[in-house]
């Protein structure tokens, strides 16, 4: 069973609404419409930061590139939309902090992984 491609399906959208063909949006990243293909077809992934890169452009989070979520937004957006008149709920802080919790556990992870510390960065 082929597993669904969501990644190629936000990218190949995302870019369509831009009005990019391939060639010109791979342009963008120095990259080849092949590579752009390849992404948008499932057949290739993007490293983490070419996708972080990609989540810059198009103002959507990585984890609605990768299909963790549906919303374009990140939840510290969307919460503070309203300037921030609105405080936060119990609820909303004990989610942000449990999601930076998992951001720095992740990074960490991708850190030791490439040999790299915060001090690379």
């Amino acid at each position: 069973m082929k597993a669904e491609n969501i990644l190629g399906t936000r990218l190949k959208k995302l870019r369509g609404e831009k009005g990019f063909s391939q060639k010109e949006f791979g342009a963008i990243f120095g990259l080849t419409n092949f590579q752009i293909s390849r992404y948008e077809k499932g057949t290739a992934n993007p490293d983490p930061d070419l996708i972080t890169k990609f989540a810059d452009y198009f103002e959507v989070t990585t984890d609605y590139l990768l299909g963790r979520v549906d919303e374009r937004d990140s939840y510290i957006s969307i919460a503070f939309e309203d300037g921030g008149k609105e405080p936060l709920s119990e609820d909303e802080k004990e989610h942000l902090e449990e999601m930076l919790k998992n951001f720095r556990e992740t990074k960490k992870r991708w850190l030791k992984a490439r040999g790299l510390t915060e001090d690379d960065l």
